[in-house]
């Protein structure tokens, strides 16, 4: 086999122990894309021994080199040396068994996520000669991430539209995650084919309380952009109200007063503040729902409305409503462990005992 070797670029370099510069932000958490444990990683990556892999087959040194190496590279390496990272993975890619033993895809995308390197990370899902190194759900889901990111989200809704037909052609369930993530981009593109696509998706969901809110909530926020409230008002309506957190609530209340439903926006208040410990509100979302309040003449119930909406305490936070909608979605711990990727299962113990070694 020829394999292409890369360890004159890593050989001149000192690995320390030491957090690196990560990834700007996300839109699911890091903890549930896997990037907090692999910025973990790299940061008590020991240098590489070829001693530890004398005996091995090339194709098994191989793939002992390239995890190493996606754990240690900084961005300007991989960029300059991106054309050998490809050409290795395909040399894996074709090894059928050192396939089924190491699970590239999510830890490449994590790497490319970490080092900010969207059109490289397209490039490898892309790449015809490796068609199953991104076959992974979290592989999609850490490249949609990352692209979003970078706001080229129509290659993110190309990605999860083929994703979708997919599962549809075989009978399987859409993946609520990456259907999140669609329609977080159609909310960032902000047109009336977007809303319809984002619609479709929506109710092509077959338990809807299975979704995440901030599907809702980026659905309902276009909807009203673009001057549809009684649709985001559908689309909130098919969520559960036991699923309601503040920010929810602040798009809610969005919706309603720019639908003129004051009465029901005042009893939402209430109910608010009775479920929700430490209700509040932010200021960019009251001066929405002022803005939205303007068309309506005044009546009993918008002036309770009013007065209810000033009682909620104000955060200090100057956060715009897209801010809002684009904080990282933490995940329940049953889904991190369920798709958490096999990559870095009991990474806490690892890390422990490496730490120990290096005593740091």
């Amino acid at each position: 086999m020829n394999i292409v070797c890369l360890k004159s670029t890593l050989l001149q370099r000192v690995v320390q122990h030491q957090w690196m510069v990560a990834s700007t932000r996300t839109l699911f958490s890091k903890s549930y894309l896997g990037i907090k444990d692999y910025e973990i990683q790299r940061s008590i990556q020991l240098p590489f021994d070829s001693t530890n892999v004398a005996f091995e087959t090339e194709a098994a040194k191989l793939v002992r080199f390239m995890k190493y190496w996606m754990h240690v590279l900084k961005k300007d390496e991989c960029v300059e040396k991106f054309s050998e990272i490809q050409t290795n993975l395909q040399l894996i890619h074709n090894n059928p068994a050192q396939m089924k033993a190491f699970n590239f895809g999510p830890l490449v995308m994590r790497m490319c996520h970490y080092l900010n390197l969207p059109d490289q990370a397209l490039q490898i899902f892309k790449d015809d000669k490796m068609p199953n190194m991104c076959v992974h759900l979290n592989s999609k889901i850490i490249l949609a991430d990352l692209l979003f990111n970078h706001g080229k989200y129509d290659q993110m809704l190309d990605i999860i539209s083929m994703d979708i037909e997919n599962r549809i052609n075989f009978g399987r369930e859409l993946c609520t995650k990456l259907n999140c993530l669609a329609i977080a981009a159609c909310y960032k593109l902000n047109t009336e084919e977007k809303l319809k696509f984002g619609l479709e998706l929506w109710n092509k969901t077959k338990e809807k309380e299975l979704s995440p809110v901030h599907s809702a909530n980026f659905l309902s926020m276009l909807a009203i952009n673009l001057g549809h409230p009684e649709t985001a008002l559908e689309v909130l309506g098919s969520t559960k109200k036991s699923h309601l957190f503040n920010d929810s609530v602040n798009i809610w209340l969005i919706a309603l007063a720019d639908y003129g439903h004051f009465a029901e926006a005042a009893s939402l208040i209430e109910q608010s503040k009775s479920d929700i410990p430490k209700f509040n509100i932010y200021p960019s979302v009251v001066e929405r729902i002022n803005e939205c309040s303007k068309k309506y003449p005044s009546t009993d119930e918008k002036t309770n409305f009013c007065k209810l909406l000033d009682t909620i305490p104000q955060l200090t936070s100057k956060k715009t409503i897209d801010d809002i909608l684009c904080s990282p979605i933490e995940v329940s711990k049953e889904e991190k462990i369920r798709n958490f990727s096999p990559n870095y299962r009991n990474i806490a113990r690892i890390n422990k005992e490496k730490r120990q070694e290096l005593d740091i």
